[in-house]
């Protein structure tokens, strides 16, 4: 009877389990997508540099998924999973206090500069819509937070 109640019960929907999971899926569709990019034999047979490029652009317009992307997500969520690891370490585990005390005054600071940035975006391109950099809200969005090229 002490044994029964006492049982522990595995949590299988855990923070960490969810991020490994998707970090496993968002791996595989971008090794499904470097495997179909080489569909053509291209990596045996060692085709010309031209041929090699228009072979891979043409798979990379057809693909569905943009690999940048998809990269990028797979970092964040490492990071996420190395932040959430620190907890376990002895002296790293005050430090990830001190940053989950703070994480509610970070995600307002960062709803209100996005919101900022989003209504410079608006007022960016109510004037200056003959541009195109400024032609959409989306496209002026990514204006103001691109890097800037001198």
């Amino acid at each position: 009877m002490f044994a029964g109640r006492n049982k522990r019960v595995m949590k299988y929907f855990q923070a960490e389990n969810v991020i490994d999971t998707v970090i496993l899926l968002c791996g595989t569709s971008y090794l499904v997508i470097i495997l179909r990019d080489y569909r053509y034999d291209t990596f045996l047979k060692a085709p010309s540099v031209a041929e090699e490029a228009k072979i891979y652009f043409d798979n990379y317009m057809a693909s569905p998924v943009a690999e940048n992307y998809l990269l990028f997500l797979i970092a964040l969520l490492f990071w996420i999973k190395a932040v959430i690891q620190l907890k376990y370490l002895e002296f790293s585990g005050n430090q990830y206090q001190m940053i989950m005390q703070f994480m509610p005054d970070l995600k307002s600071f960062m709803a209100l500069f996005i919101l900022s940035v989003l209504a410079f975006a608006l007022v960016g391109g109510l004037l200056f819509r003959t541009s195109p950099e400024f032609a959409s809200l989306f496209d002026s969005f990514m204006t103001l937070t691109s890097d800037v090229e001198l």
